[in-house]
């Protein structure tokens, strides 16, 4: 019995060359992220030396407004079951915020990925070298 090939010649290269294309865009994509997350690096550490931002949210919003429903919360008569929850969220919308954009106590994750994304950058530059290298070595 005759049985085909999985590939033929040209046919295996045009889906190796397919698969390369496909993994060079998403090199790219992965670069393009990185060098988004050192731009907002940039852009937040501008930020918190603006007087009005850290005033309004760093001071107001995520230190002022925290105490206060913090303090509403510990205070047996001072919130009903269904504002107890809502304050919840609340604490929590704020908690993440400071988790995303960081306070003097901890970095956030904005900061975290700006500083790890030049080396993932170069990490994927040296992937993308290497796969190249194996495709012009295989043809």
């Amino acid at each position: 019995m005759f049985k085909q090939p999985l590939y033929k010649g040209s046919q295996a290269m045009d889906e190796t060359s397919s698969n390369l294309k496909q993994t060079l865009e998403a090199i790219d994509n992965v670069i393009a992220d990185k060098k988004i997350a050192i731009e907002r690096g940039v852009q937040l550490s501008r930020l918190r030396k603006n007087t009005d931002f850290i005033d309004v949210v760093l001071n107001g919003y995520i230190a002022a407004e925290e105490a206060k429903l913090f303090k509403i919360l510990t205070n047996p008569s001072g919130a009903s079951p269904y504002s107890q929850e809502h304050i919840m969220l609340k604490l929590s919308a704020i908690s993440d915020f400071k988790g995303y954009i960081c306070t003097e106590d901890y970095k956030g994750s904005v900061e975290i990925m700006a500083e790890n994304a030049p080396l993932e950058i170069a990490r994927e530059e040296l992937y993308r070298k290497e796969i190249t290298a194996a495709y012009a070595e295989g043809l």
